[in-house]
């Protein structure tokens, strides 16, 4: 139900309208900006809203019940106003923004909110912007409370849960260089296997596999700019199903590796026109969503490899770490929450020593390979001041510290520019004992059975 004043009712009633859209948003930054689609800049509530004839709206949808509603708002780029510069620097992700309508002629009638949410997607083109709005209803579709799971479910290391005291981990360097390279041994492939085919080399035939059915196509699958990418022919041929899994062996007891999983979307098409005859196979993202665990702990969550590639018949990898168990094996297991789990191909290597590919160099931190893995950088000067990115690996070389990026900051880094490195946690019990010394905080079961106990086969004894 919306409110609205007697006032504002009745001149809706009426057969002439004088009403304006106004829209408020906040930025991560604190900045508050308004618009409205009036020629003339309106003040109520406390906030003046600028004229803009660069605001408009779209697509506005209400839904019952718990559904989700939202609209579109179009801005043109301008100075003072949405730039392209605050979009690549995030300042608008998930910023709070609220719709009401008011009677431009008449502003002591009161508003009527239309809708409140957050910003989700935002597209660029043609020097506007067109942002999509979610309602707070959203939030009622999201996960609310803690699951089990082999590993730590804290969001941050060092938040009110942790309890780690970040002050002996959180670290202010400068920038020194950019495309260093951490000496040591490149990664040797220990297992590469063609997911529901034959031998593709080097790739050797399906095996270890339980579960699931393979499929093949005769579709060209485009390889092109994809790093890491598997021969064509694995691409041609799959393993499927709501769930499947592979049991790998032969790895060293609790050491790391690069568990490199290789999808194309085959089967499903772009989706059907709006208003248009029906495609084979049509439905483009959201058509098929899965999750990738390893021995128990999940490495992958909601996949969806047609938004991974970019479309249809196009090579994605996704690289994702992982430790063998106490036997040195590694039980690699596919779920699907829509349609079914599909994988090409897969290998198991052996992480680069020290696993740190070119990146930022900071001379003069000593720290050992490995201490800033899956920690955060943020710089607190140049054009990325204030931005902060995950820390994907960490070497030593000569005395400085080598950072590869899980993501790319959206200006360009220069030496000189200061930084807050973080140390980083791989969220085991093992990491939280021996490097933080915050065992009493550890949120997750690390001997609780996972998917690979599940799947197991139990062991028959003799009659008789």
């Amino acid at each position: 139900m919306r409110n609205m004043s007697a006032a504002l009712f009745a001149h809706l009633q009426g057969d002439t309208l004088t009403t304006a859209n106004c829209v408020r948003l906040a930025r991560t930054d604190g900045v508050v900006m308004a618009w409205t689609d009036c020629n003339i800049p309106l003040t109520f509530d406390g906030m003046t809203y600028a004229a803009s004839d660069g605001v408009g709206l779209r697509n506005l949808k209400a839904a019952a019940g718990t559904g989700v509603d939202n609209m579109e708002t179009v801005l043109l780029l301008m100075p003072g106003g949405i730039t392209e510069d605050g979009i690549r620097a995030g300042l608008y992700d998930n910023a709070p923004v609220t719709l009401s309508l008011v009677n431009w002629a008449d502003l002591s009638q009161g508003s009527l909110t239309l809708l409140r949410g957050r910003v989700g997607e935002i597209t660029l083109t043609d020097g506007q912007c067109v942002a999509e709005v979610r309602s707070l209803s959203q939030l009622l579709q999201q996960q609310i409370g803690d699951v089990t799971s082999p590993s730590c479910r804290v969001r941050r290391l060092g938040d009110a849960q942790c309890k780690v005291d970040m002050t002996r981990f959180r670290f202010a360097r400068m920038l020194t260089a950019l495309g260093g390279s951490a000496s040591g041994q490149p990664a040797q492939a220990l297992t590469q296997t063609n997911c529901g085919g034959g031998a593709a080399a080097p790739f050797g035939a399906d095996a270890g596999s339980s579960g699931g059915g393979t499929g093949s196509t005769g579709n060209a699958v485009a390889t092109t700019g994809v790093t890491g990418a598997a021969p064509a022919d694995v691409y041609q041929t799959s393993r499927y199903g709501k769930t499947f899994s592979y049991a790998l062996s032969g790895y060293t007891p609790g050491q790391d590796y690069t568990l490199r999983l290789h999808f194309a979307e085959t089967f499903f098409g772009p989706p059907s026109p709006p208003g248009g005859p029906s495609m084979t196979h049509g439905g483009g993202t959201g058509s098929r969503i899965f999750d990738v665990a390893a021995n128990g702990a999940r490495v992958l969550q909601s996949i969806d490899i047609y938004q991974a590639a970019g479309g249809s018949n196009l090579a994605t990898v996704q690289e994702l770490e992982v430790t063998a168990d106490a036997s040195g094996a590694l039980h690699i297991v596919f779920t699907a929450s829509v349609d079914n789990a599909s994988c090409c191909g897969l290998e198991v290597l052996t992480l680069a020593a020290p696993g740190v590919p070119a990146g930022l160099v900071f001379a003069g931190d000593g720290a050992a390979s490995g201490f800033y893995t899956h920690g955060v950088i943020t710089f607190t000067s140049g054009a990325n001041a204030g931005l902060a990115r995950e820390i994907k690996g960490h070497g030593l070389a000569g005395g400085a510290a080598i950072i590869s990026l899980q993501g790319q900051f959206p200006f360009a880094v220069a030496v000189g520019d200061a930084a807050i490195l973080e140390a980083g946690c791989a969220r085991r019990l093992p990491t939280c004992v021996e490097k933080f010394n915050n065992a009493a905080n550890f949120r997750g079961e690390s001997l609780l059975p996972g998917n690979d106990q599940v799947m197991r086969v139990g062991r028959g004894t003799a009659d008789g």
